[in-house]
């Protein structure tokens, strides 16, 4: 079995110059938050990703006003909730990048936030939604 290995900068860049990922259109926002979500709370199947609802992330900021995202777990495959000790002692955060907003994880998590319809924005709607 192969290990799952780290993706280059390089292709990141070219993933964000090419359009694939950004905050310009559709696709590509859902792309991002998709992406985002992977590099910065761990998930790493499609299940993990379709069992995700709106409810399970959360903006906030720290004493300091900084802001970041946290995602608050759902059992997972290794996670499964039978073991109580098996749990994340610090949440999952993804912290702002001040220097480059097309590339933060919290700006990506407003635009698409503020682009959903009212009707999609309950805690127990799925996470993921397609554009139309």
């Amino acid at each position: 079995m192969e290990l799952a290995r780290q993706l280059p900068d390089a292709d990141i860049d070219a993933l964000f110059s090419s359009g694939q990922l950004g905050l310009s259109n559709p696709t590509a926002l859902l792309h991002t938050v998709w992406f985002c979500n992977t590099v910065y709370f761990g998930l790493r199947g499609v299940t993990e990703h379709y069992q995700m609802r709106w409810g399970d992330v959360k903006l906030c900021k720290d004493h300091k006003n900084n802001e970041y995202i946290q995602m608050n777990e759902r059992n997972t495959k290794t996670r499964t909730g039978t073991d109580v000790k098996n749990k994340r002692e610090i949440p999952q955060r993804a912290w702002a990048n001040l220097t480059d907003q097309t590339r933060c994880p919290v700006e990506a998590y407003k635009v698409y936030k503020s682009k959903r319809p009212v009707n999609f924005s309950k805690p127990e709607d799925p996470f993921y939604i397609q554009e139309n």
